[in-house]
C-alpha cells in the first residue's frame, strides 16, 4: 500500500501523492465505509482563508485537500516541498464517475444552474455509461433540509457541490453528518458548467503550460477580480520566502 503524502503549506496538510495513489485510497475507504470530505486548494482559497478564519477552519477540516492550482505547486517548489501532480477538481470529479461505474456506486450531484445542471447529467451518462446519478438539484434551491432528504432518499454514496467557494465548502461542513449514505463529499466549484458544455474548458496545450488561470480570466470576464487575489498570493509567498532568508 502507497504512503498517503503530504505537505505542510499556508497551514494546511495538502495531499502531494499521485492522482493512482489517491483514487486508490478514496476506493479502499468506501469499501470499509469510511468517508472522505475533500475539497480543492488553490491560490484563491489561500487568500480567502486568509480574510477569513471560519473559512480557514473549514477548508482545514477536510480528510484530503487536493493541490488545484499552479501556483500552489509553484510555492510548494519555492519551498523545496515536492508535490507529484497538480489534481484539479474537474479531473477528479471524472475519475470519481468513472470509478462509481467500476464499482456501482451512486452519484448527487447539488448546485449550478438548472439548464447546465441537466446538460451535464446528460453528457455524464453519455460519458461514462452505467453511470447511476441517483438525483441532482440546482444550486439555487437554498432549502438544504429539502434538499438533504433529496439526497438522503437517493441514498447517494458520492456527493458533488459545484456551488462555488467558500459556500459548497460551508454547506458540505454543515451537512456532512445528516448525510450518513455519502461516503465522497467533493466542491466541483464551476466543473458541472464545464461539463455542460457551457464553459469551454482551456485547452490542452494551456493546461499543460500550466496558463488555465489566465485563460478562464480572459475568458470569463467575472473571474476578473481574482487577479488581485492571485496578485496578492505572489507577494504573500515572496514575502514569506524572505522572511526565512
Amino acid at each position: 500500500m502507497a504512503r498517503f503524502e503530504k505537505v505542510s503549506m499556508f497551514g494546511f496538510e495538502i495531499y502531494s501523492g499521485s492522482r493512482i495513489v489517491l483514487m486508490e485510497k478514496i476506493h479502499r475507504d468506501m469499501g470499509t465505509g469510511m468517508r472522505n470530505v475533500i475539497f480543492a486548494i488553490n491560490p484563491l482559497k489561500v487568500i480567502m482563508s486568509e480574510e477569513n478564519e471560519e473559512v480557514k477552519k473549514i477548508i482545514r477540516s477536510a480528510d484530503i485537500l487536493i493541490p488545484d492550482g499552479i501556483g500552489i505547486l509553484y510555492a510548494a517548489k519555492k519551498e523545496h516541498l515536492h508535490i507529484k501532480e497538480r489534481i484539479t477538481g474537474i479531473d477528479l470529479m471524472n475519475e470519481l464517475c468513472r470509478m462509481s461505474v467500476e464499482i456501482k456506486a451512486s452519484v448527487f450531484i447539488y448546485g449550478a444552474e438548472q439548464g447546465n445542471l441537466e446538460q451535464a447529467v446528460i453528457n455524464l451518462k453519455n460519458l461514462y455509461p452505467g453511470i447511476d446519478i441517483a438525483g441532482h438539484i440546482t444550486g439555487y434551491e437554498k432549502n438544504e433540509e429539502y434538499v438533504n432528504k433529496l439526497i438522503n432518499d437517493s441514498g447517494a454514496d458520492i456527493l458533488f457541490v459545484a456551488m462555488g467557494s467558500p459556500i459548497q465548502e460551508i454547506y458540505i461542513d454543515e451537512n456532512k453528518d445528516k448525510l450518513p449514505s455519502v461516503k465522497v463529499f467533493l466542491g466541483v466549484g464551476g466543473s458541472v458548467d464545464v461539463m455542460s458544455g457551457s464553459v469551454k474548458r482551456a485547452p490542452l496545450w494551456v493546461r499543460r503550460a500550466n496558463l488555465e488561470w489566465l485563460y478562464r480570466i480572459c475568458f470569463q470576464p467575472r473571474r476578473l477580480p481574482n487577479i488581485k487575489k492571485i496578485l496578492e498570493f505572489i507577494f504573500k509567498i515572496s514575502q514569506e520566502k524572505k522572511e526565512k532568508k
